[in-house]
């Protein structure tokens, strides 16, 4: 698995995302597909289907994420980043 950070460009982890994901356990993190997930702070709004990061990049977000996907972002954020 490939691990994507800001500050330390890609990692390389033998374990599995949920896994990975359970040792997190922080509010943060949330899936937004089964194949990965972000750290909302570096999330700068979600729209449409998608989540923006702060770096431009847009991310889709599963119909089935999407749901606890704005329910995270609202408890964290208010509703600021949903658009």
């Amino acid at each position: 698995m490939q691990i994507i950070t800001s500050n330390q460009g890609v990692i390389k982890d033998n374990r599995g995302i949920k896994e990975l994901f359970d040792i997190l356990n922080d509010p943060r993190f949330i899936f937004v597909d089964r194949s990965y997930f972000v750290n909302l702070d570096y999330a700068k709004e979600l729209c449409g289907n998608s989540i923006i990061m702060l770096n431009g990049e847009a991310l889709p977000v599963s119909r089935p994420m999407m749901p606890k996907g704005k329910e995270a972002i609202l408890s964290l954020w208010g509703d600021g980043l949903v658009k």
